[in-house]
């Protein structure tokens, strides 16, 4: 997929006027620049998936904080009382 998308290659010259190559070659770019869109479209969205899963993961791993530090003072508090 990726050398369909990145080739640069121009099409074969067509036997005809000026005009129809020359609207070929508009088709041709048109057409790539919509695989290229299409692209960073879907690598945005990939992005974002990305970015989403690392934010639920932080937090939770915030939580997990959370949770150690209020168990070690539950223990330090045990061990002083004792």
């Amino acid at each position: 997929m990726g050398s369909t998308v990145l080739s640069r290659g121009t099409p074969p010259p067509q036997s005809g006027t000026p005009d129809s190559v020359s609207q070929a070659t508009v088709e041709s770019t048109l057409s790539q620049m919509e695989q290229i869109r299409l692209l960073v479209l879907g690598m945005e969205q990939r992005m974002q998936n990305r970015e989403e899963k690392l934010a639920k993961t932080i937090e939770h791993a915030e939580t997990q904080e959370i949770k150690c530090d209020a168990l070690k003072k539950e223990v330090m508090a045990t061990k002083v009382a004792v």
